[in-house]
């Protein structure tokens, strides 16, 4: 297939709306947006740091040399919490609150300092020595 996924067709009835330009601020679905905001994106960093829970913030405090540890959660651990941040994201671009842009911006710098130089990041691996990269991609490697 040649064409990009993004060309409209001639026949088009409805047009995407570019991020910004909607707002659900009451009924059933501003309450929703309303329910992540204040409850649910907290609820998850709370879940997140749980040192029993099994996607775990803690691998890139480890990763990043802040902590002393072993890799704890699943091998799919960073992915959850990359979810997190992108539900964080998500409510920050319509409420621009700036406690989520505090928040955002240190859990994307500790992610940072976990990346090696060549921008491999997987803390399952790069936590546990007898562990080879790429050996695994099906554990979201």
């Amino acid at each position: 297939m040649t064409t990009p996924a993004t060309t409209l067709g001639s026949h088009r009835r409805l047009q995407p709306t570019a991020m910004g330009t909607a707002r659900w601020t009451e009924g059933f679905w501003g309450d929703r947006f309303k329910l992540c905001h204040e409850t649910s994106i907290p609820a998850m960093k709370e879940a997140l740091e749980h040192p029993e829970n099994s996607a775990c913030l803690s691998n890139f405090r480890v990763g990043a040399g802040l902590e002393e540890g072993a890799h704890r959660g699943t091998n799919w651990s960073d992915g959850d919490c990359y979810k997190w941040i992108e539900a964080m994201a998500h409510a920050y671009a319509v409420t621009k609150d700036p406690e989520l842009d505090r928040e955002m911006d240190h859990w994307i710098d500790l992610i940072g300092q976990t990346q090696c130089a060549d921008g491999y990041i997987s803390t399952q691996t790069q936590l546990n020595p007898k562990k080879e990269r790429w050996g695994r991609p099906q554990f979201h490697e």
